[in-house]
C-alpha cells in the first residue's frame, strides 16, 4: 500500500496524468507560472475535440482555442495561456458533450518558501552550490549589500551541478572573461536566477578577416560565450529580473559570415520547464550580442529550449544575428509580451522539429545589425523542420524595418491578428500549402508613438511615456509615471550601458510616490558624439527588485567614414575609377563626394574593369565605396575569376562595402594574395537588381578591412 502511494504521487507531482480506463485516454500536463502544456495520446484525429479548462471551484469552462493533432506521435498537444500564479485548475478533454479524460494543476507561484539563506563571499571563487532544498523549502543564496563577485579566472563565478530548489538572488557579477559562462547550471531542478547584474564576461579576440572574418583564438571561433548557461539534464530553471549587459566580448556582422560571439543566455537542450522573463538583456554597438539568447541542437527534437517553455516580458536589443533562438524541439515553447529590437532578426523559429510553438503579443521594432542590415522580423528558413512542424503568431507587431514573415513549404505556419508596418510583408504563402494567413493588417504606417509603453510586459510599478525615439536631440524629455498599483514609495535608478558614456539622464535616480509623475531629461555630450553616422542606445529605469522599464534612443550625426582613413600607406591602393582599361564610365557631377564627381556603372555585359599592382604581399581585400542601395546586387570578379552576382548594402551616403566574387560564403568576403608588381584586374558589372542611382566613388585594395567600416 505505501509503495501504491508514492507511485500515484509521483504522478500527480510531476504530470498530473489521469486515465480513463474504459477509452484508454490519457490527458497529461506541465504548468509554469502563467501557462500550462497539455496534451492526451490518442491514436486518430478526432474532428470536433474540445479542450476546456477552469479554475478549480469554478463553474464554467473555457475552451483553448488552439488544438493541433500530431500523427507521428499521435495525439493532442497545445498549451493553455494567461493563466493566473499558484493557482490550482482543472482541464478535461470532451468530444460531442462526453468527457473522455480529465486532469488538474497547479501553476508555479513567484514566491517559493526558503527554508534557508546563505551568504555568499565574493573574495573565494569559483562558487561551487552544494546545498539545495526541496519543493517546500527553498535554499536562498545572496550577497552581502554592495558585494561585487570579480571573477578574473578562468571557471565561472557560479557552478550548480546537481542541486536542486535553489535561489541565486541579488549578484552583481564582473566576469569571468572566458567561454564557460558567468553561472553554469548543469543536472538540476528548481533553480532561480532573479535580479542579477551580470557584465563583462566573454573573451574578446581579433577578427580574422582571412577566415571569414569572425572573432579567433588560435584559429578557434570564439562563440557561445553567455553570461548564464542552462545544460541538458536542467528542469525549471527560471532567469528573471536579470541586466545583462557590457559583454567584455564581440561579436560579427552577418556583413562577413554567421555570427560568433557573446549571449546573454544560452540553452544546451535543457529538460523542460525554462522560464526567461521580464530581463533586460542590453548588447551595443562596441559590443554587440550574437544572439541574446542563444540555443543548441537547433535543429535536434531536444534543442533549443526544447519543451513546455516560457519567454515573456523580456526586452532583447542590438545583436548582431537574433534576439532570440527558438530553435529545436519548440513542443510547448511559447514566446509572449517580449520587445525585440536592433538586431538582424526579432526571433528565429527556424528548425521546428517537434512543434507546437506559440508566438503573440509581442513587438519586433527597428531591426538592424551594427552596420545596419536588415532580415526578417520572424525568421523561418535556413533549415529543415519536423515532419509536422506547427507554429501559431498572432497579436505581433512588425514594426518599421522589420522584414516581415517568411513562409517555408516544411513549417505550417498561422498567422492572425498581427500588425505590420509598410514594406513588411507576409511572403510565399502560395509556397506553404497548409498554412494561413487571417486578419493581418498590412502596410500599416507606424511611428515611434506607436510602439506600446506598456511592453515589454512587466508587473512594474510604473511606466513611461515613450518606448523608443528614432531621432533623438539633446534636451529630449520623457516622463516616469507612477501607475494605480503603486502603493507607497519606489525607489529607482537609471541604468545604462557602460560603453554608452556619450549621454546622461537627469535624474538618474530617485523614490516615486503615488500619483507622482517625473520629468527624465536626456543631455548628449557633443565631444563623444563624432565618429559614427548612427549612435544607437537605451536605459533602462530599474527597480531595486529587478523591475524596469526600457527606452531606446537613436542619435543621428552626419558623419561619413572618411574616403582615406588613418592606415599606412603601403597597405592600401586606392583604385581611380574614372579611368577604367575596359567599359565607359558614367561620370556624374556629385559635389559632396572626395573628387566632385562619381560613376555610375554604364548598361551591357562589359561593365568596367580596372587595373591595379600591389607593393607588398597579400592578403589583400577589396572594397568598393558607394551609394544609393539598401540592398541590391552587383557583379564583380577579379583576375578573370567568375563574375558573381554579390548582394551588397550601403546607405544614402558613401561607405565602403566588401567585394567578394567567387563563391565563398555567400560572397560575404574573399581576400587574394596579391604579389607585388604584378598587374591585377577587377571587373565591376550590373545585375538584375542594381539600382539606376547606384554611385560609385572609389574602390580600395587593402591589407586592412577594419578602418573602411561604415560606422
Amino acid at each position: 500500500m505505501k509503495k501504491l502511494i508514492t507511485i500515484l504521487t509521483f504522478l500527480v507531482l510531476l504530470s498530473a496524468t489521469a486515465l480513463d480506463a474504459k477509452t484508454r485516454y490519457t490527458l497529461w500536463t506541465r504548468p509554469t507560472f502563467v501557462s500550462c502544456s497539455v496534451e492526451m495520446n490518442c491514436p486518430k484525429e478526432m474532428p470536433g475535440l474540445k479542450l476546456e479548462y477552469r479554475k478549480v471551484g469554478e463553474k464554467a469552462w473555457k475552451e483553448a482555442e488552439i488544438l493541433p493533432f500530431f500523427a507521428t506521435q499521435p495525439g493532442y498537444r497545445t498549451s493553455i495561456f494567461r493563466l493566473e500564479e499558484d493557482t490550482k485548475y482543472e482541464c478535461q478533454f470532451v468530444l460531442k458533450g462526453k468527457r473522455l479524460c480529465k486532469g488538474s494543476f497547479t501553476t508555479w507561484k513567484s514566491d517559493v518558501p526558503v527554508a534557508k539563506t546563505i551568504e555568499l563571499n565574493p573574495d573565494k571563487l569559483p562558487i561551487y552550490i552544494k546545498e539545495g532544498g526541496t519543493r517546500n523549502g527553498w535554499v536562498r543564496y545572496t550577497a552581502p549589500e554592495g558585494a561585487v563577485f570579480c571573477n578574473n579566472g578562468t571557471r565561472p563565478t557560479i557552478i550548480v551541478d546537481g542541486v536542486d530548489y535553489i535561489l541565486i538572488d541579488g549578484l552583481e557579477c564582473q566576469g569571468p572573461q572566458i567561454h564557460d559562462g558567468v553561472i553554469s547550471v548543469k543536472n538540476s531542478t528548481g533553480v532561480r536566477i532573479q535580479n542579477c547584474d551580470i557584465y563583462d564576461f566573454g573573451r574578446l579576440a581579433p577578427v580574422n578577416y582571412e577566415d571569414r572574418g569572425v572573432p579567433q583564438i588560435n584559429g578557434k571561433n570564439v562563440n557561445f560565450d553567455g553570461a548564464i548557461k542552462i545544460h541538458k539534464g536542467c528542469s525549471e530553471v527560471v532567469v528573471e529580473r536579470c541586466y545583462i549587459h557590457d559583454s567584455f566580448g564581440k561579436s560579427n556582422s552577418w556583413r562577413y559570415a554567421h555570427p560568433a560571439g557573446t549571449e546573454a543566455v544560452i540553452l544546451y537542450r535543457p529538460d523542460h520547464s525554462t522560464v526567461i522573463r521580464y530581463n533586460d538583456f542590453i548588447g551595443s554597438d562596441l559590443h554587440r550580442f550574437n544572439d541574446a539568447v542563444e540555443s543548441q541542437g537547433n535543429f535536434a527534437e531536444d534543442g533549443g529550449f526544447n519543451r513546455d517553455a516560457d519567454i515573456y516580458g523580456n526586452f532583447m536589443i542590438f545583436c548582431n544575428d537574433d534576439c532570440i533562438e527558438l530553435d529545436g524541439g519548440q513542443r510547448n515553447v511559447r514566446l509572449f509580451d517580449n520587445r525585440f529590437e536592433g538586431a538582424l532578426v526579432g526571433p528565429s523559429i527556424q528548425g521546428c522539429m517537434v512543434s507546437p510553438s506559440f508566438s503573440f503579443d509581442n513587438i519586433i521594432s527597428g531591426l538592424g545589425d551594427e552596420f545596419g542590415m536588415v532580415g526578417s522580423g520572424f525568421k523561418t528558413g535556413g533549415g529543415r523542420h519536423g515532419p509536422e512542424a506547427k507554429t501559431y503568431i498572432w497579436n505581433n507587431t512588425w514594426w518599421n524595418k522589420s522584414g516581415g514573415f517568411n513562409n517555408m513549404e516544411a513549417l505550417e505556419a498561422h498567422l492572425w491578428n498581427n500588425t505590420f508596418a509598410e514594406g513588411c510583408k507576409i511572403r510565399n504563402l502560395d509556397k506553404s500549402p497548409k498554412s494561413t494567413a487571417q486578419n493581418n493588417k498590412m502596410n500599416v504606417k507606424m511611428t515611434d508613438a506607436d510602439i506600446p509603453v506598456e511592453l515589454p510586459a512587466r508587473p512594474c510599478p510604473f511606466i513611461l511615456s515613450a518606448a523608443r525615439e528614432s531621432d533623438l536631440k539633446d534636451g529630449y524629455t520623457l516622463q516616469l509615471k507612477a501607475l494605480p498599483e503603486l502603493k507607497g514609495e519606489q525607489p529607482w535608478r537609471v541604468r545604462r550601458n557602460f560603453d554608452m558614456d556619450w549621454f546622461e539622464v537627469s535624474p538618474d535616480e530617485g523614490v516615486l510616490h503615488p500619483g507622482e509623475t517625473v520629468t527624465l531629461t536626456v543631455h548628449l555630450d557633443p565631444d563623444k558624439i563624432k565618429d559614427r553616422r548612427v549612435y544607437r542606445s537605451a536605459f533602462i529605469v530599474r527597480t531595486p527588485e529587478g523591475l524596469s522599464r526600457p527606452f531606446s534612443f537613436y542619435v543621428n550625426t552626419d558623419y561619413v567614414t572618411p574616403f582615406r582613413p588613418e592606415i599606412a600607406e603601403d597597405d592600401a591602393v586606392f583604385v581611380d575609377v574614372f579611368n577604367p582599361v575596359s567599359g565607359e564610365a558614367r561620370i556624374v557631377d556629385s559635389p559632396d563626394t572626395e573628387f566632385g564627381k562619381v560613376v555610375r556603372l554604364p548598361d551591357g555585359e562589359e561593365g568596367l574593369v580596372y587595373e591595379f599592382s600591389v607593393p607588398k604581399e597579400g592578403p589583400w581585400w577589396i572594397k568598393i565605396r558607394a551609394r544609393g542601395m539598401t540592398n541590391g546586387y552587383v557583379q564583380s570578379g577579379v583576375d578573370g575569376d567568375y563574375l558573381s552576382t554579390q548582394l551588397m548594402t550601403f546607405k544614402d551616403y558613401m561607405s565602403w562595402a566588401i567585394v567578394a566574387p567567387g563563391k565563398k560564403q555567400g560572397n560575404r568576403i574573399s581576400c587574394w594574395n596579391f604579389a607585388p608588381g604584378q598587374t591585377h584586374r577587377i571587373c565591376i558589372r550590373k545585375a538584375k537588381r542594381t539600382p539606376e542611382n547606384f554611385e560609385i566613388e572609389g574602390i580600395v585594395v587593402t591589407r586592412d578591412p577594419a578602418p573602411f567600416e561604415p560606422r
